[in-house]
Formats: structure tokens, C-alpha cells, sequence
């Protein structure tokens, strides 16, 4: 739902998704749902332009990716984040 809405340009809508999603993640235990929800609402904070909250969350991703999640898994987190940072100096 949440990559729905962001599609659609509803980015309010697909953060509060993404925010359940995290919770639902966080309930279950799972590990990489989580990281991958956190990504989600960092994409989200980023297209409402709260570049500092979308930079805190994606690291904090990673951080948390390399404490519980196997190597490849992190590795596509650093990807994500290098891009990330990547777009962020863009707008600088």
C-alpha cells in the first residue's frame, strides 16, 4: 500500500503505512521487514522535504542492518544509503 501511494504522489498517506508497517514489523520480530519499512518511511520523510529526518532514519537503518541482519542484506542497505546521500547533496 504504502509504494502505492507514493507513486500516487501521496506522500502523507504513504508515510503513515509505512510508519504501521514498521510497527507491524517491530511486533513480529522481523528483522528485515523492519529495515525495509524503515527505509520506506525514510523515502517518505525525504519527498515531504524533512531531509534531516529521512537522513536520520535511513542511517539508523543501517546501523540497526548490520546488527541483525546477514551481510547481503546490509550491503543493499549501503547501497541505499550512498544513494541516498547521493540525492541529498543534489538539493543542497
Amino acid at each position: 500500500m504504502c509504494g502505492f501511494a507514493m507513486e500516487r504522489g501521496q506522500f502523507e498517506s504513504a508515510l503513515k503505512q509505512a510508519e504501521e508497517s514498521l510497527e507491524i514489523a517491530r511486533r513480529l520480530g522481523e528483522a528485515a521487514l523492519e529495515c525495509t519499512a524503515n527505509n520506506r518511511v525514510a523515502q517518505c520523510l525525504y519527498f515531504l522535504g524533512d531531509y534531516d529526518g529521512a537522513v536520520q532514519k535511513i542511517t539508523s537503518c543501517t546501523e540497526f542492518a548490520r546488527d541483525r541482519l546477514p551481510a547481503l542484506q546490509v550491503a543493499d542497505c549501503q547501497v541505499v544509503l550512498a544513494r541516498f546521500f547521493a540525492f541529498a547533496r543534489q538539493l543542497q
